[in-house]
């Protein structure tokens, strides 16, 4: 038998996944990395009910949780070209109400990582705001690309404005290996 008979298969199913989980636009992502078991992703506060849990971890591209309101529950400006609608060109599609209405008022929104590739590069990394602890950094920094898009300057942007989330994953056995040593 050839050693990657199995893996073929296994392959197609996660190509026809992908097509399957489509976002933005309704164009298929490319996925690059899954999510490990272990990965953490705090709740977005703001996102709406499409998961379930308002975590933006579920599907393959809306894994960064964006912050879309200011404080006052305004558009937040990123930068001198104004906010996130604004910048992306969906002003006739604002969803900010949504943003603010129950179940999970907040000020954020789960965006697709292409986007915020994108976003980066129009108004700078400094200039984007983001969740650290609800954006799955470790996903989008094993991924390559999304929808077409380059994901290196979004890659870069996280790992400078989330040290604690880009760092690598440490061993699960790192307490068995301490206290292993003779008395």
């Amino acid at each position: 038998m050839h050693p990657l008979s199995g893996a073929v298969p296994l392959a197609l199913v996660c190509i026809g996944l992908a097509f399957f989980l489509q976002g933005c636009g309704g164009s298929a992502t490319t996925q690059t990395a899954k999510a490990s078991a272990g990965d953490i992703v705090a709740v977005c506060v703001g996102e709406g009910d499409r998961y379930g849990d308002f975590k933006c971890n579920h599907d393959p591209t809306h894994r960064v949780c964006a912050t879309l309101l200011d404080e006052s529950g305004q558009p937040e400006k990123w930068g001198s070209k104004g906010d996130f609608w604004e910048i992306t060109g969906q002003t006739a599609n604002k969803w900010d109400a949504k943003i603010r209405d129950p179940p999970n008022p907040g000020r954020g929104w789960c965006i697709c990582m292409w986007a915020t590739a994108q976003l980066i590069e129009e108004v700078g990394c400094d200039n984007v705001h983001l969740e650290c602890a609800s954006t799955d950094v470790p996903y989008i920094l094993k991924s390559y690309t999304d929808r077409g898009t380059d994901l290196a300057s979004a890659k870069e942007c996280l790992s400078k404005k989330c040290p604690a989330q880009a760092a690598p994953e440490q061993p699960k056995h790192r307490e068995l290996l301490a206290g292993s040593g003779d008395p």
